[in-house]
């Protein structure tokens, strides 16, 4: 190897040249892969490190058998190395002088503390992430391209684009006074309903992220919903089936509300509302979500709750995280 094949890319420290292109992740971070929804290792997964917002290439390497991603670089191998190694085989502190330059150079690109990740495989979406570089491990979760992303893109972002959902488990209140607009009481089979669906169909949506749900019951709920609170109640004037509303701090639910007509007892409505207040929202066909005919989740809808509540807030099509630093 010539000094001048890799002269021009070169970062001298101490009298010693290092090629821009042979940093390696080991200042950087090191983690594992997975999949989103098997949560199964994905091997050669290809990671792109980026600085950030300059969005210059600093390293690239691949996921091995067990879906961990090292220090060896792709761009640089041990064998060129070894030829750079022996055109300064008169300095004794090489490995010492090597270890400075990179570390200088990935400090001088990472001033901000932040790196974008860009993860590629042919069985999986493209993902991007963004990477804090005060931690040294870095683990995330990747889509397989047998999901159903058009699906989860119709439920998930058709809002703004992006997902929304609850930042933290929100607490439940049952008002059980008489329907708005009337005297009738609310019969405790609907009561139970709400109860059934909160404390089993939302755990197993949610993926656990409703868990052990604190639940009230009431006749004198706040005037005003309360942050981190859904209330939900009966309604005798609306002619539908139910409605939601939620109030949100950008794309973070903080606030719901649920309304039943005193007309419909239905397990899927009673679902169906239920769950468009923790975030899945739309306004288009939902019959590839529950069933009609026995109200629970088809597989996908499941699969649908694990992608939202797994990955952050602010998500974009097809596994693009927020840029919320």
């Amino acid at each position: 190897m010539k000094r001048r094949e890799f002269i021009k890319a070169g970062l001298t420290v101490g009298g010693l040249l290092i090629p821009s292109k042979a940093e390696s992740l080991e200042v950087i971070a090191n983690g594992k892969i997975i999949d989103t929804l098997s949560e199964q290792p994905v091997e050669n997964a290809k990671l792109s490190f980026y600085s950030y917002p300059e969005n210059e290439l600093i390293s690239e390497h691949m996921t091995n058998s067990n879906g961990e991603y090292n220090t060896v670089p792709i761009a640089v191998g041990y064998d060129k190395w070894i030829d750079i190694k022996k055109l300064f085989n008169d300095n004794p502190e090489f490995d010492n002088l090597r270890k400075i330059a990179l570390e200088k150079r990935v400090a001088k690109r990472a001033n901000n503390g932040i790196l974008k990740l860009e993860i590629k495989h042919d069985n999986y979406f493209d993902a991007v992430r963004y990477i804090d570089l005060s931690k040294n491990e870095f683990n995330t979760d990747i889509i397989s391209k047998t999901f159903d992303m058009e699906l989860f893109d119709m439920w998930c972002r058709s809002i703004n684009g992006c997902t929304q959902r609850w930042e933290e488990q929100p607490k439940w209140y049952i008002d059980v006074s008489p329907a708005y607009g009337s005297d009738k009481e609310v019969t405790q089979d609907k009561i139970d309903l709400v109860r059934e669906i909160i404390q089993d169909d939302l755990i197993k949506f949610t993926n656990s992220f409703i868990s052990n749900p604190h639940i009230e019951e009431g006749r004198e709920p706040p005037i005003s919903n309360p942050n981190g609170w859904i209330f939900v109640n009966w309604d005798d004037n609306y002619i539908g089936s139910g409605y939601h509303s939620e109030e949100l701090n950008g794309n973070k639910i903080y606030s719901g509300l649920v309304a039943f007509s005193t007309r419909w007892f239905e397990r899927d409505t009673y679902i169906e509302e239920l769950t468009q207040v923790l975030g899945p929202r739309t306004e288009t066909e939902t019959r590839y979500f529950w069933d009609l005919e026995t109200g629970v989740y088809l597989p996908i809808a499941k699969d649908i709750g694990k992608i939202l509540f797994k990955r952050p807030i602010g998500s974009r099509s097809p596994d693009v995280d927020l840029e919320s630093f």
